[in-house]
Formats: structure tokens, sequence, C-alpha cells
């Protein structure tokens, strides 16, 4: 019983696509011409010389009808992929869940049906008139092994007609394009409307096996009633290997706890680039998603890459590096730019001032104002450059106009202290306050200082202190040193020696050397 609970959905799957195939052949053979159903009838009970394609043949035309370029053709062929997509999006969707799980479709079953409408009644009708060509040639080929051949054969052409007919639709409509492989392991929705057009492959596959187990096995002849239903029979011993067939590979398909299967696994390997991503976006578990991003980025998909990279850089960060090498290399500025950090600090790469600054450079002309503020920081400080104050600010001032926060703040400080600008304090105040403004932690702790010092602006203790407040909650180690300074002395806020002691503990576990000073005086 415990067995039965586990492998429900398994088991309702391998069922369903069983009672498709049962539905499908039952419907064919019953709309047969009498005299062909005779001729079957005959054949299965080893009465009649003929061949499996032969027969199969018989209710391929008696259902389709024996004119492709015919009204009646289109119409059973039009009706067939419609119905077809019906059923695997009831089995998928509504019965297994897979749609939700493996793709972020939000469809009806309505406008499931109006797509699988729009998508495959061409492309199916095109695969039927190339699966009765093939049909033709079965009966000139009479070794099972060459059969077997044309079978691969017309699933690869059946397969490639779709897959163009789906690609083309997504390139009318100006959607992305879908791998293959995202369509074969079910990761789009698309991947319903690509299965459905091997309704014809795999009845012929089914029936081949199911007409060759009938006429083999004499006692079932009887007992499946072969003389009065020979149609249902081969429909129903169809069905059986179908369901066969699905719970042999279900070890394949298996689900494992973070919802994939072996063969997800298996394609992930192969494929990285393509279904590493999907496999990332179905588990919860933030370690599993991001190893599998990770090798997706490594694999080929490079959109994946710069996201990685920054939750890894504090924990692999060599594996970061390598992620916004793809990422800088794709034209992704961001990628440079970071890329160029790790260059600087010589994390995760051995520190090259100078390839930073080649990074900083491109990222700068790519459009991306962070790189500029990076840049102008290695001219200011002559690190992988010649030192070039006026170059700097002029980089800093780039970088302001396009909004960086930081490239402001930079800015502001060669006003204050005239390096590469005239001096202007009134100027540094005016930038430090944009800085402030649009987040910088720096900016307001430096607005602070000319507010304590009256260095363009009227000397406002109180608004000094706020700022310091501002920047230090912001975790900015000389915002927390400076406001430390504040209270040990009460300037714009009373005196608190506690809270001083505090706050230069901060700025000293900040690196704010000022700060360990302070700390070492005032507990002495």
């Amino acid at each position: 019983m415990d067995f039965i609970v586990e492998e429900w959905p398994y088991l309702s799957w391998a069922f369903g696509a069983a009672a498709l195939f049962y539905t499908v052949t039952a419907f064919a053979t019953s709309h047969m011409h009498p005299d062909k159903k005779a001729v079957l009838e005959l054949w299965l009970e080893g009465s009649y010389n003929s061949s499996w394609t032969e027969q199969f043949c018989a209710i391929f035309d008696g259902f389709f009808g024996e004119k492709h370029f015919g009204l009646r053709c289109f119409i059973r062929s039009a009706i067939s992929s419609v119905l077809s997509v019906f059923a695997l999006w009831v089995l998928l969707d509504q019965i297994l869940g897979l749609i939700s799980v493996r793709t972020d479709t939000g469809l009806t079953l309505l406008q499931a049906l109006v797509l699988g409408a729009t998508i495959n009644i061409l492309p199916d009708y095109l695969s039927l008139y190339q699966t009765r060509w093939l049909l033709q040639q079965f009966q000139r080929v009479s070794n099972p092994f060459g059969q077997f051949a044309l079978l691969l054969v017309d699933i690869a052409v059946t397969g490639l007609i779709i897959f163009v007919g789906i690609e083309a639709y997504l390139w009318f409509t100006g959607q992305a394009q879908i791998a293959l492989v995202e369509m074969v392991a079910l990761f789009s929705l698309y991947a319903v409307f690509f299965y459905s057009t091997f309704l014809t492959s795999v009845w012929a596959w089914v029936y081949c096996l199911s007409s060759w187990f009938t006429r083999a096995s004499a006692g079932l002849q009887t007992w499946l009633d072969v003389a009065n239903a020979p149609g249902r029979t081969l429909a129903l011993l169809g069905a059986f290997c179908v369901f066969l067939s699905s719970m042999a590979i279900q070890p394949v398909l298996n689900i494992d706890e973070d919802g994939r299967t072996a063969f997800d696994n298996l394609l992930c390997d192969l494929f990285p680039a393509s279904v590493c991503q999907h496999l990332a976006r179905m588990t919860d578990d933030e370690q599993v998603t991001l190893d599998l991003l990770s090798k997706a980025c490594e694999g080929g998909a490079i959109e994946e890459c710069y996201g990685t990279a920054l939750q890894l850089y504090q924990i692999r960060p060599e594996q970061a590096a390598r992620h916004w090498t793809k990422s800088c290399e794709s034209g992704n500025a961001y990628g440079c730019s970071n890329l160029g950090l790790m260059y600087r600090t010589g994390l995760g790469v051995t520190q090259d001032f100078v390839r930073a600054a080649e990074l900083f450079q491109q990222a700068c002309e790519e459009g991306y104002a962070g790189g500029c503020t990076n840049l102008g920081v290695m001219y200011q400080s002559a690190k992988g450059v010649t030192q070039d104050f006026v170059r700097a600010a002029e980089l800093y001032q780039q970088a302001c106009e396009q909004g960086d926060a930081q490239g402001c703040a930079a800015l502001g400080f060669m006003y204050q202290n005239a390096e590469g600008v005239s001096q202007d304090f009134v100027r540094a105040a005016e930038l430090y306050q944009q800085a402030c403004e649009q987040g910088d932690a720096q900016g307001c702790a430096a607005l602070g200082f000319m507010y304590q010092n009256a260095e363009g602006v009227s000397q406002d203790l109180v608004r000094a202190a706020e700022l310091y407040q501002q920047a230090c909650e912001e975790r900015d180690a000389q915002g927390c040193t400076a406001l430390g300074f504040a209270y040990q002395f009460a300037i714009g806020v009373a005196e608190d020696i506690d809270r001083a002691v505090e706050l230069y503990q901060r700025g000293c576990g900040g690196a704010d050397t000022f700060a360990c000073d302070r700390l070492k005086d005032i507990t002495e």
C-alpha cells in the first residue's frame, strides 16, 4: 500500500499515457472500412499473409483518408492535433501538475488549446505527410532492423518539423527562442505542443509491438476476442505496452526530494546552459540553487553569471572571479567593474592594479558609472596608472552626472581638498549632500564634518551629529567614530561616555584607526 501511495503520481502518468493510446487507436480502428477490419482480423489470427506495416497503413488510411491533399485528411489531422494537445495538457497539467512545477506558464486549458491549434495544425499536417511517405518505405523493407531504423528516422524528422514550427512561431511573435532540450525535458509549456506531434510515430511503434505480441500469443487471441474486435484488441495490447514501457523507465524519471529526476540531472550535466537554471528554479534549497546556477553559468548561460558571482564572491571568490570574467567578456559592464575590484584587492585572483584599471576603464566606457568612479580612485591613488588628479576629478564628475553617489562624494573630496580642481567648500558641500541623499554613507559623514567645521555651510553641530548618526547606521566606520567623538565632547548631543565607547568600538571594528586610538585613550 505504501508503494502505491508513494508511486501514485507516476502510476497515474503511466496509466494516462496508456489510456491516451487506447482511445486514439480504438477510435481510429472503429472508422476502418469493414473489409479492412476483416483483413486485420484474419492477419491477427495468422490466417492472412501480411506485415504489420500493411495493416498499419490500412488503419492509417482508414482514419485519415487515402488522399493526403484533401479536405478530409486536413480536417482530421487538425482535429487530431487539437485532441492530442488537449489530452497531453490535461495529463501533464491537471493530473500530474508538471506544467506548473516545471514551467512558468499561466495558461488556462482553453488558452492552451487555442495556442496548440495555432502552432500545431500545419506542422502536424506536414508530419502526417512525412509519415505517409515513410510508411511506403516500410513496405519495401522486410528486415526488422531496417524497419527499426526507419522508425528512428520518423521520430527524428517529426521532431525537426515541430521544432522548426515552434521556433517560427516564437520568432514571428517576438519571443525568445527555446532550446530543443528544454522542450524534451518539459521545461517549457511548448513541450506539450512538441510531444503531441509524435502521435503517429508513437502509434506506429506501439502498433508494431502490440501486433507482433498478439500474433505470437495464440491463447490471447481468444481471450481478447480478436474475431469480433480486432481494433480494440490492438488498442488494449498497445496501451498495455505503453504502460509497461512507462513503468520501465520510472527509475530514470522518479522525482527526488529536490523535485529533480535522474534524467534531469543527466541533462544538466550534458546541457548545463539550457537545463540547470530550470532545475534551480524548482528547488527551495538556496545552496542547491546557487550550485545549479553556477553550473549553468560555467556551461554558457552568461545571464546567470553576474548574479551567482554576487552570491559567491565572499564564500568562493575564485569561482566568483571566473563568473565575472565570463560576464565581462559578454559585455556586462557591472561584471567588468566587479572583476576589477577583485583584481584591485587580490580577492580570488592575483592582485593586479594594471588589470584592475583596465577593467574599470572598460566598464566606464560601456556606460557603468561605478566603473568610472573606480577608475577615478586608481588615478587618484596612482595604482595601475600614473597619478593624475585632474583625470580622477573628470571621472568622478562623469560618474556623478550619471547618478553614482560614490562618484559625487569622491568629487566633493576633490573640491574640499583642491585635488585636480580649485578648492571650493560650497561645491564640496553640495556634492556631499547629493551623495548622502542618494544613500552614500561616506557622503553623509563628510557633510557632517562640513557642518561641524563651518566649511561651505553655516556651522550646525546638531545637524552634524544627525549626519554622523545616519552614516553610522549605514555602517560607515568614520561616521561612527565622529558620532562617538560628538558624544564624548558634547558636540551637538548630550555628553555620554558609555555611548561614545560603544561607537568607538564600532568604528575600530570597521578599521578606523582613529577610533581605535580614541577607544584606547578613553578606557585607560
